[in-house]
């Protein structure tokens, strides 16, 4: 009644969003598409045939102490007809089971069966439970003081109960998060509790599908390519209809150079959340580094409409644009670029294409001095670019003595092309100890 419980009743829609999407060959609209329509005046017919589905879940959830009133409704697009609902009354310890009651009787309406596993919980204190779902809502916004609040949050929810998986999991995605969005300063303790909070998760739950999927993304900074594909593995069997499993699934491979796969993988994800702006956002992402420009244009345009001046969006469009030789252009799009090291990194290389040398010059050195230290193989990126050979070759050397967690990501970058040829490019490949045939954009045939 007070509006303040969106956090909860966004948390018992994400829940129930888990528990239909392990259900076979029943398609659910995921998370972000589905709470697109929130506070929209739009009707239910038009929700339906925007995410393109047969049936739509709605309810209401009222929170008063341990008291929980959860109304549920499921309604068939086609003719708009009721053709279901139910009025949950529970305490509050009674969260697990509600959800269960509710997903078991909507599979029944469905003529499909919904299998819960066993070890699913069936309480959990409340006080940890809702700062867990309360970690989660500021998780969602992405911001530097969100992601601050969400990691004092989850560690509260964690020190009450320690036994939740999904909180551990949390717990990583958040410092995971933390991680890669730290350009300018090393970040090692945090790396390490972010792995020591996913491998808790699958201490606790290893059944739980998101716990290995987070362990897979751990896998892939430490270069641990033999890791990130049996948790992926583990993930995807478990629950292959989660469009963020699909997602990290989707970047596991890109990382291990199967970009043709990795881009189907992608429009999978787009099939099953068709409002997640980041799946746009990564497509873009493996069309560029498989040279079809115009793909990749229209995949990072569908991420600006969706979510205009995100980090990284103009960086990757101004990429785009220089991939197509259309340097002014590109020139444009990164100084409109909204994230500090973005503008700074994707300004050197754009500046250095439209042939201002000089100014080129001057953003290079601010490049290393600020970032250098942090991420060189974005550096070597640049000088590979430049088509200042040796520097590249030497700052790669210091991202893999760095142990760079980023360096893997970069290895398949359009900008690195000019090394490909070079007699040391392999053998500094082979140094990385890459499953065998990683690089799979082949020199000769892609183009």
């Amino acid at each position: 009644p007070e509006s303040n419980q969106e956090y909860f009743s966004d948390g018992i829609s994400e829940e129930l969003l888990n528990l239909f999407t392990k259900i076979p060959n029943l398609r659910v609209a995921s998370r972000t598409s589905s709470f697109s329509f929130k506070n929209q005046d739009i009707t239910i017919e038009e929700i339906g045939e925007k995410l393109n589905v047969s049936y739509v879940l709605e309810g209401s959830v009222r929170k008063s102490g341990e008291k929980l009133r959860i109304t549920v409704q499921l309604i068939q697009i086609k003719n708009g007809a009721h053709i279901w609902s139910e009025t949950y009354d529970h305490n509050f310890t009674d969260i697990f089971e509600i959800q269960d009651e509710i997903a078991e009787a909507v599979s029944e309406q469905l003529k499909i069966k919904l299998f819960i596993a066993e070890s699913r919980e069936k309480s959990i204190n409340q006080e940890a439970y809702t700062l867990y779902l309360q970690a989660i809502y500021l998780l969602k916004e992405n911001t530097e003081e969100s992601i601050t609040k969400a990691v004092n949050l989850i560690g509260q929810s964690i020190a009450i109960d320690a036994n939740f998986a999904p909180a551990w999991t949390v717990y990583s995605r958040i410092l995971y998060t933390v991680v890669i969005y730290s350009y300018k300063k090393q970040t090692p303790g945090v790396f390490l509790l972010a792995k020591q909070a996913a491998l808790k998760a699958v201490q606790i739950d290893n059944n739980y599908a998101k716990a290995h999927a987070q362990l897979a993304l751990i896998n892939l900074l430490e270069w641990d390519t033999q890791g990130a594909q049996s948790n992926v593995d583990l993930a995807m069997n478990l629950n292959p209809n989660d469009s963020s499993i699909v997602g990290v699934a989707a970047y596991n491979l890109q990382l291990s150079g199967q970009l043709a796969a990795a881009a189907t993988m992608l429009k999978n994800a787009i099939d099953l959340d068709p409002m997640n702006d980041i799946h746009y956002l990564n497509l873009g992402i493996v069309y560029l580094l498989l040279n079809r420009n115009a793909e990749a244009y229209q995949a990072i345009t569908k991420y600006a409409y969706f979510h205009p001046d995100a980090v990284a969006q103009h960086a990757m469009m101004s990429h785009v644009l220089l991939a197509m030789e259309r340097n002014e252009e590109a020139l444009v799009e990164a100084q409109l670029e909204v994230n500090e090291y973005w503008k700074l990194s994707t300004m050197s290389f754009a500046t250095f294409a439209t042939g201002d040398t000089k100014r080129a010059n001057q953003l290079l050195a601010q490049y290393i001095a600020e970032y250098g230290d942090s991420i060189p193989g974005h550096i070597a990126s640049l000088y590979a670019f430049r088509g200042e050979t040796d520097k590249a070759f030497e700052w790669l050397e210091m991202a893999y003595k760095k142990h760079d967690s980023g360096l893997l990501h970069i290895i398949n970058f359009q900008t690195l092309r000019s090394l490909w040829d070079d007699p040391r490019w392999d053998p500094f490949l082979q140094k990385l100890k890459l499953p065998k045939g990683h690089w799979l954009i082949d020199k000769r045939t892609e183009g």
